[in-house]
């Protein structure tokens, strides 16, 4: 008996699993990343987008994943020196409030040091000595280390074309310069 109904049952449970609605119910877009901007409640900077992973955007799940290595730079004035760049592998952003990374660092730029006698990923001064002792001896904190770890998902908005994410940190959170908020802007890739 065990042996007729066993067939019975894998061909019931195959023309079910054929009829289920698929979890997606839309399509995966392919997005190239154009634009990043920071807010810090006083103004806003454009990023310097120096290297691109690959995007891709399920419309059906609103799902934004990437593979690879992104960049955005912040660099200031005529000179363009930099403050920090944020570096990016494995994004993952869902309408779920998801959001993680593989890997996320932050790369010092020229300014700190040049300028500021601080360390500005590491969040810290120099001290009297105004020697970078990596956030010891009389080095003076200012706050956490810089992090995009920190951030939670506040917006994820598709038209069809165009993607945005916005990723805000909590108003509790201190660094220098102060970022609370940090958009992401994608547009669909060209077939």
């Amino acid at each position: 008996m065990f042996m007729l109904a066993f067939p019975l049952l894998l061909t019931v449970t195959a023309a079910l699993l054929d009829k289920a609605p698929s979890a997606s119910a839309g399509e995966v877009v392919e997005v190239v990343l154009e634009r990043v901007t920071e807010f810090d409640g006083r103004q806003q900077l454009r990023l310097v987008v120096e290297s691109r992973g690959e995007f891709f955007f399920d419309t059906g799940t609103q799902t934004l994943t990437s593979a690879g290595i992104w960049t955005a730079q912040q660099a200031l004035g005529p000179s363009r020196l930099t403050r920090y760049t944020h570096r990016v592998e494995g994004l993952t952003v869902g309408a779920d409030d998801a959001f993680d990374m593989r890997s996320y660092e932050c790369i010092e730029g020229t300014l700190g040091a040049t300028a500021l006698n601080a360390n500005v990923c590491g969040n810290y001064g120099f001290g009297p000595n105004f020697v970078d002792d990596g956030g010891y001896g009389d080095d003076v904190p200012r706050g956490p280390p810089k992090s995009l770890y920190d951030y939670r998902l506040e917006a994820l908005e598709w038209d069809g074309e165009r993607l945005r994410v916005v990723l805000a940190r909590p108003p509790l959170v201190v660094d220098d310069p102060p970022v609370g908020r940090l958009e992401l802007e994608f547009t669909r890739a060209a077939k």
